[in-house]
């Protein structure tokens, strides 16, 4: 076999040789523009269409379909629709809006049934199911101590250390058990006054899942869909593959990309305490808030990434509750407390697929901290974490790999346009073949019926058959 495929290569290499030399010039044209046109036509039968803007007030979103799904819905139409979730779930869930069915429910005093909208009952309930599997870790009555540590709707501009007087005040009226709902007809109920909730933890996640619903319904089967972070995909991006969705590395400066996750129909929500903190008498508090203290994590994950299977419609609503919850189930109690166990364990038994970033210095004291990773069995990493488990950033040679691909590319498609065009072969006119031969022993210039004047192996041959023969002794 190999023999045979060996014949074959020099019997096209003969055939071409054997051509005219304008016939090999026209051949060899022809070869590039099929080339160019191959390129140009895939890159022609490729579609997206992406759609931007801000939600939930400053919340940047994203929504990228891509493939023959733009054929199924027109990007205007597709812009209404996804503005017309966004809204709905804004107009309901913010804490922001004064009418909004959390706003509502927050400021009223009542231990009796509040009227909701069917869809802030389903998030409730979905949020008091995790709240029950994580052990009160995820709580969407933690509102309270969100605002007494100066985070939420009620910032101000400086933040106090609240009193413990007043940590007391707010464990008082934080805990799911003090909230109940029901579906039929839809409403939620407070054991007492002062009960409030806080969907901020799970309501970006739903967003996500309400308008790739949506899309669903309307026929698309290739997008993705991300907002403030948290990502649900589904099908193929635009080169045919999963869509690779960077995480982010957890530094107040930039937006350095740590490591990548190929996702195929699945959701990703990350949640991290690098972006959004209160400097309080020089020392840094994270706004994620234990529910079970009523205080900020301290000593543990910089970020926790979760993914889960779009198998259920509340695939990122789960995700962005359960990356919550997470952070402050890997907490520490004390400076260097080793809390990667403890999260792997969790996410073994809960049957959860999770990437973190541990904090191996505290920032809190003001230190320079150093970062390093670890993740279950079957997270979809694409690409090796950036930071290894030393925390020391390593650089990675794709980069460069690919520029000197691109270089070598670039160096070798201009030698043959030169080639072609100005009627100048690169070495002979061979090409540089004239040093092989087949299997007869012949040389490429043998076949050659009008090899170039300059080619170096035709001038020796040329040179040789001029020398007169010596006579026989």
């Amino acid at each position: 076999m190999a023999r045979a495929w060996k014949r074959r290569k020099i019997d096209v290499a003969e055939l071409v040789l054997g051509m005219k030399r304008n016939d090999r010039v026209a051949w060899c044209s022809w070869v590039v523009f099929l080339l160019l046109a191959g390129c140009l036509s895939a890159s022609a039968n490729a579609q997206s269409f992406e759609i931007t803007g801000r939600t939930m007030g400053p919340i940047e979103y994203r929504v990228v379909v891509s493939g023959e799904s733009t054929e199924k819905l027109p990007q205007d139409t597709a812009r209404q629709m996804i503005n017309a979730e966004l809204q709905q779930v804004n107009r309901l869930m913010s804490t922001y809006l004064a009418d909004s069915d959390v706003s509502r429910f927050n400021r009223s005093d009542s231990t009796d049934w509040f009227t909701v909208d069917a869809l802030t009952a389903q998030v409730v309930q979905r949020s008091i199911d995790i709240s029950q599997v994580t052990r009160g870790a995820f709580d969407i009555t933690v509102g309270p101590a969100v605002a007494l540590w100066n985070f939420g709707a009620q910032q101000q501009a400086t933040a106090q250390l609240p009193s413990e007087k007043e940590l007391q005040q707010v464990r008082a009226v934080v805990g799911y058990g003090k909230l109940s709902v029901r579906q039929e007809p839809p409403a939620l109920k407070k054991e007492k006054a002062g009960v409030q909730i806080d969907l901020s933890a799970i309501a970006k996640g739903f967003a996500v899942d309400q308008v790739a619903g949506a899309l669903d319904r309307s026929g698309v089967t290739d997008y993705l869909v991300e907002v403030g972070g948290e990502v649900r995909t589904r099908g193929d991006n635009l080169q045919g593959g999963p869509w690779r969705i960077g995480i982010e590395k957890p530094t107040e400066a930039g937006r350095d990309v740590l490591a990548v996750a190929a996702l195929e129909n699945q959701s990703l929500a990350t949640s991290g305490d690098y972006r959004n903190f209160q400097l309080i008498d020089g020392r840094r508090y994270s706004h994620t808030i234990d529910p079970r203290t009523c205080r900020p994590v301290e000593y543990g994950l910089a970020s926790s990434s979760v993914v889960q299977d779009n198998r259920a419609n509340d695939g990122c609503m789960t995700a962005d509750a359960l990356a919550t919850a997470l952070m402050v189930l890997g907490a520490g109690q004390q400076e260097g407390e080793d809390v990667r166990q403890r999260c792997l364990d969790f996410c073994r038994d809960q049957n959860i697929t999770g990437f973190f970033v541990r904090r191996d210095q505290s920032v809190s004291e003001g230190g320079s901290a150093g970062f390093s990773t670890f993740s279950t069995p079957g997270f979809p990493l694409a690409a090796p974490a950036l930071v290894e488990e030393t925390g020391q950033s390593s650089g990675s040679i794709w980069p460069a790999l690919l520029g000197a691909v691109v270089v070598f590319g670039i160096a070798i498609l201009g030698m043959a346009v030169g080639a072609i065009f100005g009627h100048k072969p690169i070495q002979g006119s061979c090409g540089g073949l004239s040093a092989g031969s087949g299997q007869a022993g012949d040389t490429a210039c043998s076949v050659c019926e009008q090899p170039a004047d300059e080619c170096p192996d035709w001038e020796e041959t040329k040179e040789s058959s001029e020398v007169p023969n010596e006579p026989a002794p």
